[in-house]
């Protein structure tokens, strides 16, 4: 429903009751409701807006998680070569070098979004 139609279903309603009470209904009336109508919906749309502090909170929450699963693509990477290390060139050991390079494309994915940020703040 829109602002307007909100408007002229109050001041229709309101006027009906003014009329059953023996009230006279006037413009002043009409523009009053309307005046309500706009202030409780405006009130609503503030309400509605999240706060910097949530905002910044959710931001930093973000940043946190993507931090984390940074460290573990990047230990289980580390984890991966140690494994190359050990191994011959067994299929098991051309498993773990493909692992390794996914896990490598996969961290530069990570770092694109990082590297814009950086280079927006520059």
């Amino acid at each position: 429903m829109s602002r307007e139609s909100a408007k002229e279903m109050l001041v229709h309603y309101l006027c009906m009751v003014w009329d059953q009470a023996g009230l006279k209904w006037n413009g002043d009336n009409a523009s009053e409701v309307e005046s309500i109508v706009d202030n409780i919906v405006e009130a609503a749309a503030i309400e509605a807006r999240p706060s910097p502090h949530l905002l910044r909170s959710l931001i930093d929450e973000a940043v946190e998680k993507h931090t984390r699963d940074d460290r573990r693509f990047k230990a289980a990477r580390s984890a991966m070569q140690g494994l190359l290390a050990q191994h011959d060139r067994s299929a098991t050991t051309r498993m773990a070098e493909d692992a390794v390079r996914a896990a490598d494309l996969l961290l530069a994915e990570l770092a694109k979004p990082r590297k814009a940020k950086e280079e927006e703040t520059r």
